[in-house]
């Protein structure tokens, strides 16, 4: 703190020192110019009297007229000369003012113009000005009139200048020290009396949600040292409470966080239960149930939770691989008297469904009902692979792959949402219902929705990216999606940039009124709310990679090498495959002694296989796949290695800890759920993740090794970067990332939706 003052002071003084300096050198010329004009002025009135004293030859007059110069200014002295002789003198000046044979004197009798300049006489500064007597035709040789001045009034000047600068300067740093001082100490006791208080309340849980997230911290009223201490102070708060959970249940805390052990259904003495196991700060209002003020729930997607498959003759269950399915599925298990809309695409479903198209689910403890909807194959194709995923994903996607509007798909696409509209509503009380519609596929859906069910309670979550205004018009029938789409209470989206886009596109192509405070649009009398919700995983315990199974996996896919890389993804352009083969090539060109040592699996899931441009993609991505393994690879080692096909969760979770690195490298991305899975499978928190920053994921695991999958070099370093990273490092960013996810979980997200919906009712 010492040296902290000393260098201030040091500072301050160097700082009015040349304040000083430079008021001083101002005044000094301005004195000096006001010295030389007085000068001439004196020099221009005694030069007619010595021109007509030489002329009559009065030299005694001369010299009474040359010492009256000398009277009236101070160490001064007056000389008239003649071709470098002395003619006359003050008979009081100082001898060496004698000074006639001066180059100045001399070139003023040869000119004939007034010449000035700096002389130390005898140690002192004085200013010397010589004008020529215009008495030639008369006198028959030039004369002249030297005048010498002192200048000590102008050093005095000069120096009282840089004393009356320099205590200026110091008055006011000295005033700025103690008020910034002042400032800080008021900021820092205020910052320090919201942190006590927000600590006080978050361990007595006032700051936790009724599911055990964190009350997001109070960054924006505290200095960003204290940003850190917050984060770390939630975090141990939320542990504190889920070991509360697990003490009072007996059971896994995310069971009793998502309700899928001890509670099901609408069982009021359970969830009281729940209620008092959780501790202080929970109160029935924060309830799923109360919520949704006892209505029923209604997801209306694409995918179903549950497919029914027919194989060897008999039917099993299958769990679809869905971030979706992951989201909401749990909370219609708790929920319970729940209907999911979706397609039957199971080669069994028909099979399972009762009068109504039903099922009930999950077939071990059904809790809610899943309502089918058959497609045709014309159906599917015009609707899910032509105006959904060949129109409006490239479009929305900045991937740079152009969209194809298809009239004919668009037609299919308003048939198949009408479908899902009058299916949604069948046998369906919608004034009490709450209806999450789920994605792109159905941005009609909210309109037909409203037009048969006013009263009902609409919810749109889109969630693929928004594109800015000028991109979504090349839609043709943008404005039949944005009028669908307002048909909802809320339209949700992963990122506040996303909600941005979107209001800007209303405003420029609708006659709408977008209220940029409440971010909302407007048509006719209908408001229509518009938030971000960032999509998230279930935090539920993943299965430890053991030591055995490790080698098992290598074994299996002919990995020898010590550092394994991994990419989980669909096979799809805007996953960045391409861009993150070079990034390899690159990474092995530029650091070779990984060459036989780093292995890098891509878990590769085949996508709309349907659609040319997929096809494509696929035969690109084994292209460049081969030429980095034909370039580094040798026998007994390949530096990539593709495994294409459909993988079950447990295989992915061992994957995800086998991966000492994740490489997500997606071109534009919602959200992107492999890299918030990949954080929470990390048991040994050892791995490192390097994540694209066109995701919306890269908000939130700010601790990832964020990149531009367009950039080979970029890929390259952060690959060299997260494997050369110290133990302590990885495992300080990976359990920031893990607190991040879990304070932020499917749970949380769904719940916000639910509440975002129903605050309209």
């Amino acid at each position: 703190m010492r040296k902290s003052y000393r260098l201030i002071f040091v500072l301050v003084l160097l700082v009015a020192a040349a304040a000083g300096a430079i008021q001083s050198h101002l005044e000094r010329n301005r004195a000096m110019a006001e010295l030389r004009q007085r000068l001439l002025s004196v020099g221009l009135g005694l030069r007619e009297a010595v021109a007509v004293n030489l002329i009559t030859g009065r030299t005694d007059k001369l010299a009474r007229t040359l010492r009256e110069f000398g009277e009236h200014e101070p160490a001064a002295g007056a000389v008239v000369c003649s071709e470098g002789h002395t003619i006359a003198i003050d008979s009081r000046a100082r001898p060496w003012f004698a000074m006639c044979n001066d180059g100045t004197v001399l070139t003023a009798e040869a000119t004939g113009i007034s010449q000035s300049s700096d002389r130390q006489l005898n140690g002192a500064d004085y200013l010397m000005l010589v004008q020529r007597i215009e008495a030639d035709g008369v006198l028959g040789k030039p004369f002249s009139l030297l005048l010498v001045r002192s200048m000590a009034e102008v050093d005095d000047s000069a120096r009282a200048a840089f004393f009356r600068a320099m205590l200026t300067a110091l008055g006011g740093a000295l005033v700025a020290i103690v008020l910034i001082q002042l400032f800080s100490r008021w900021l820092l006791r205020r910052s320090l009396r919201y942190l006590v208080n927000w600590t006080r309340n978050i361990f007595h849980g006032q700051g936790l949600g009724p599911l055990g997230t964190i009350m997001r911290s109070p960054d924006h009223r505290l200095p960003p040292e204290f940003r850190e201490l917050t984060r770390e102070l939630g975090s141990v708060a939320l542990r504190m409470r889920h070991e509360r959970l697990r003490l009072a249940w007996g059971t896994d805390e995310r069971q009793a966080l998502l309700g899928t052990d001890r509670v099901h259904g609408n069982d009021p003495e359970q969830v009281a239960g729940f209620e008092k196991a959780a501790g202080a700060g929970i109160n029935a209002g924060d309830t799923v149930q109360n919520v949704l003020k006892n209505r029923r729930l209604v997801v209306v997607a694409n995918r179903e939770p549950y497919v029914h498959e027919r194989k060897d003759g008999h039917i099993r269950v299958v769990r679809p691989a869905s971030g979706v399915v992951s989201a909401l599925e749990p909370i219609m298990r708790m929920c319970g008297g729940g209907i999911w809309v979706a397609h039957g695409s199971g080669s069994a479903d028909h099979d399972v469904v009762d009068a109504n198209d039903e099922v009930r689910v999950p077939p071990e403890n059904p809790t809610y009902t899943i309502r089918r909807v058959w497609l045709t194959r014309e159906e599917e194709d015009g609707y899910y692979y032509g105006f959904a995923n060949e129109g409006l994903w490239p479009l929305c996607h900045l991937a740079y792959t152009r969209p194809t509007f298809r009239l004919s798909d668009w037609e299919m696409y308003k048939s198949v949402n009408q479908k899902f509209s009058e299916t949604t509503l069948r046998r369906l009380d919608a004034a009490n219902a709450v209806i999450l519609v789920q994605d792109y596929h159905y941005a009609l859906l909210p309109r037909l929705l409203r037009e048969s069910a006013p009263l009902a309670s609409i919810e749109l979550f889109w969630h693929i990216p928004w594109p800015n205004p000028e991109a979504f018009g090349i839609c043709p029938q943008y404005k039949e999606l944005l009028e669908g789409m307002l048909g909802a209470d809320v339209v949700g989206f992963h990122t506040q940039f996303h909600c941005n886009n979107f209001l800007e596109t209303c405003d420029r192509y609708l006659e709408c009124r977008v209220d940029w405070e409440r971010f909302s649009v407007t048509v006719g009398n209908r408001e229509t709310l518009v938030r971000s919700y960032p999509i998230s995983i279930a935090t539920e315990p993943v299965r430890r990679l053991t030591p055995l199974r490790r080698a098992e996996l290598k074994s299996r896919y002919g990995i020898t090498t010590e550092f394994v890389a991994l990419g989980v993804d669909r096979l799809d352009y805007t996953k960045g495959l391409v861009e993150r083969m070079a990034g390899i090539e690159r990474f092995l060109e530029k650091y070779p002694q990984y060459i036989g040592k780093f292995s890098f699996v891509e878990m590769g899931t085949p996508s709309r296989t349907n659609i040319p441009s997929y096809r494509a993609l696929i035969t690109e991505v084994e292209q460049a796949i081969e030429r980095v393994n034909n370039r580094f690879g040798f026998e007994g080692y390949r530096p990539i290695v593709l495994l294409k096909g459909h993988f079950d969760w447990n295989e992915v979770a061992d994957f995800y800890q086998l991966g000492l690195v994740c490489l997500v490298t997606s071109l534009h991305d919602g959200m992107n759920l492999v890299a918030k899975e990949y954080v929470w499978s990390q048991d040994s928190e050892q791995g490192a993740l390097i994540l694209s920053r066109f995701t919306g994921a890269a908000r939130e695991l700010a601790e990832a090794l964020i990149v531009n999958p367009y950039s080979s070099e970029e890929i390259a370093d952060a690959l060299f970067e997260a494997l050369n990273q110290s133990p302590d490092e990885r495992r300080d960013r990976m359990r920031r990332m893990k607190e991040q996810v879990q304070g932020h979980n499917a749970f949380h997200w769904a719940t916000d939706l639910l509440a975002g919906v129903s605050s309209r009712a």
